[in-house]
């Protein structure tokens, strides 16, 4: 009976230290969740089709990774059905009506950049970048009419690039495609103004400070200011102030520091900690066709998988 006893009493206390440990590790991974990526995320960032694209993007290296990096049709929408738009439609829904449609040969496309308004009322389809009276669409629309009147089509990510989460697979194809398909564009423009939104910071959503602190942003200017082979004409570059609809080429745009446009440093901000890790490659790749060094390449090395970034600190490459 004492054995028994004796027994029930240990299988017990293992049972309550078993429990503390499993609390324990729970709270410790709710934090890491929380204030980092877990493991297990940084490991889903590299799995299926994102790790064939890291894998391809570092195979490229040698080859001109611009020139071979579209893992997707470009698509594009027509300035006819854009300025019949009353309101900025979801890329699967413009494809379906024709509006939207696989880059044509001899295509002008204005290309354009753009901070998502958090806190923009979602509409029935989910979350939408704009605010409900159009204020971006209206901007684009005068601009495309008074700016750009010789475009046959633009680039907006929302329509142009797979928004539903079926089609997650070809929205990275198309993430890791950007610098190829804002080669394709003759005008490269910025939007910024004040939207009446702010976030908890007080800072304006629409604003450029905030534009230029996203990491999406920094990457499409980066794309954009990477030199373009000598017989290919170079992307014009645009700042479109949505309040006024003034159009200026920006001064930020001109000169060598290019670390304001770094998608890794500790200013960019990305709402998804596995975005980093997924394009990686992509920007080092990016960053190598810079003709100065602004530790971009370095700072994109960080995020490799293990046994490329073992590799690029051992001989500082891939």
């Amino acid at each position: 009976m004492r054995r028994i006893r004796m027994v029930t009493q240990l299988l017990f206390g293992l049972s309550i230290g078993v429990m503390f440990l499993s609390l324990r590790r729970f709270w410790h991974m709710e934090q890491l969740q929380t204030r980092f990526c877990s493991k297990r995320q940084k490991k889903r960032a590299f799995s299926g089709v994102a790790s064939i694209l890291a894998r391809q993007a570092g195979k490229d290296v040698e080859a001109d990774f611009l020139e071979k990096g579209r893992f997707r049709p470009v698509y594009v929408c027509t300035v006819k059905a854009f300025l019949s738009m009353p309101r900025l439609l979801k890329h699967e829904v413009a494809v379906r009506r024709g509006d939207v449609v696989e880059l044509p040969v001899g295509a002008i496309v204005v290309f354009f950049s753009h901070r998502w308004l958090d806190g923009a009322k979602a509409d029935e389809e989910g979350p939408h970048p704009d605010r409900a009276d159009n204020y971006k669409l209206q901007a684009m629309k005068h601009s495309i009419e008074h700016n750009f009147p010789h475009a046959t089509h633009l680039w907006v990510d929302y329509l142009c690039v797979p928004q539903l989460p079926e089609n997650a697979t070809d929205q990275l194809f198309s993430i890791n495609s950007l610098p190829y398909i804002v080669r394709q564009c003759a005008e490269f423009v910025v939007l910024h103004g004040a939207s009446g939104i702010t976030n908890k910071k007080g800072e304006d959503e629409a604003s450029y400070l905030v534009y230029s602190s996203r990491g999406w942003c920094r990457l499409e200017c980066l794309s954009a200011l990477t030199p373009f082979e000598e017989e290919e004409r170079e992307i014009k570059k645009w700042r479109l102030n949505m309040d006024t609809r003034t159009l200026e080429q920006p001064e930020l745009f001109v000169g060598d520091d290019l670390s304001a446009f770094n998608p890794f440093s500790e200013a960019a901000v990305f709402f998804d900690c596995n975005d980093k890790y997924k394009i990686a490659l992509m920007v080092y790749n990016l960053a190598k066709k810079l003709p100065h060094d602004s530790g971009i390449a370095k700072s994109a090395a960080s995020y490799f998988p293990n046994d490329l970034r073992k590799k690029f600190k051992k001989t500082g490459s891939i």
